[in-house]
């Protein structure tokens, strides 16, 4: 009878117990590129894959701002020329958390939405939301439209996204008729029909946290999600979670995504995201302080403890995209000490396919704040931030190697 050679059966071993070290990925940026007197950065893809950045041109504080956006057909790396969007005058961010969204339909109509202010003699904060359409990439497009045509006290913290049955869905809050501060405002969802008009809405919840942007995630396999700060009978502001199977006729009851128990006396305007890494939908959120993560692996039955992303620092504004080898990415804003100051940098941390995080922090001159990521192709990302310096801001985006 032969015998293996000792060496060999050392090595056989050694796979077998899966003891050989993992490679740590790597990961590796592109040159910042900047789209000068710009914020309110949004990324997303349109029908074909090709990688669509919009953001606001014009001074954010007052009422002269428009939309902008452009297409990629490198991944990010480079756009074409920017396409104003008609009637976009007056456009707000509200914070940085209401930026104005591009979705598309199915066939291809391009669905712009965003928030212009309208405040009033009882509401000096209050605002409305407005759509047009183009059905040709830009070329021609719609009258500007009221989301809906009832008047509300006040309508804000959108969030788009195309459906699984090719239409396109939005969330929004809406001030309650309730004078009550901690009554909190009404959750809606409302979606395009084949007028490319808005239908009536649907209430999802109601005594929402006021002031922090909503989540609105297909997830690919049919399902609808939707995430928000939810005003909790205790009087806790913690995150929620809403399933729909029927692309929004109907939606379930809000479960906690994490019982943080965090009960403050206003609003944090911080709002949560998700994404999905094959059948895993991946949260993070901001509580108390620290920005967390948790997942769910049944639909958002259950949820699984959460993991601090930055604990004890003052983080916020998260934004996390998945590749599609189960890598997920997160960003946020990050307050940290420059000299007599404090200025906000951009944390990015990466959580491998076993579960391995490795962070770090993008630096520049002046504040970087409000980070958007989106995922490009299985190894690659796009970040793209606004950038304040003393008397001007920009967008800055760059592409993101991740391997």
């Amino acid at each position: 009878m032969q015998t293996l050679p000792i060496a060999l059966i050392l090595l056989l071993t050694l796979a077998a117990h899966s003891v050989f070290p993992v490679k740590e990925q790597s990961v590796s940026h592109s040159s910042a590129q900047t789209i000068p007197n710009a914020s309110g950065v949004y990324l997303t893809k349109d029908p074909t894959g090709k990688v669509v950045m919009s953001w606001v041109e014009g001074d954010r504080h007052d009422q002269r701002g428009v939309m902008k956006f452009a297409r990629s057909t490198d991944g990010g790396k480079t756009f074409g020329q920017p396409i104003l969007v008609p009637h976009s005058q007056g456009v707000g961010t509200a914070h940085g958390e209401c930026p104005p969204k591009i979705a598309f339909r199915k066939e291809g109509t391009l669905v712009v939405v965003y928030r212009v202010d309208e405040p009033t003699d009882n509401n000096p904060h209050a605002g409305n939301i407005y759509f047009v359409t183009s059905p040709d990439e830009g070329k021609t497009w719609s009258a500007r439209k009221p989301l809906l045509p009832e008047e509300a006290r006040s309508r804000a913290f959108f969030d788009v996204a195309t459906l699984p049955d090719g239409e396109v869905g939005v969330v929004w809050l809406e001030g309650s008729s309730q004078h009550d501060k901690h009554a909190g405002s009404n959750l809606k969802f409302a979606r395009t029909d084949q007028r490319k008009e808005f239908t009536a809405p649907v209430i999802v919840s109601k005594s929402v946290c006021q002031c922090c942007k909503t989540r609105l995630y297909a997830d690919g396999q049919g399902q609808l999600h939707v995430v928000f700060r939810k005003i909790f009978e205790d009087g806790a502001r913690d995150m929620a979670h809403v399933l729909s199977r029927d692309n929004g006729k109907t939606f379930s009851q809000p479960k906690t995504v994490s019982p943080d128990k965090w009960i403050i006396n206003g609003c944090p305007h911080v709002g949560p995201d998700l994404a999905a890494n094959g059948k895993a939908l991946n949260f993070v959120w901001y509580s108390n302080g620290s920005l967390y993560r948790n997942q769910s692996t049944d639909h958002g039955k259950t949820f699984s403890p959460k993991i601090p992303v930055a604990e004890g620092k003052r983080a916020s504004h998260p934004y996390v995209t998945a590749l599609p080898n189960g890598t997920m990415v997160i960003v946020w804003d990050e307050s940290v000490p420059a000299g007599e100051k404090n200025i906000l940098k951009v944390g990015l941390q990466t959580i491998s396919p076993d579960g391995k995080a490795k962070t770090e922090y993008i630096t520049s001159g002046g504040d970087t704040e409000r980070p958007f990521v989106l995922s490009t192709d299985s190894h690659s990302l796009l970040l793209a931030f606004t950038q304040s310096g003393e008397h001007n801001h920009q967008v800055v985006y760059q592409t993101i190697s991740v391997k």
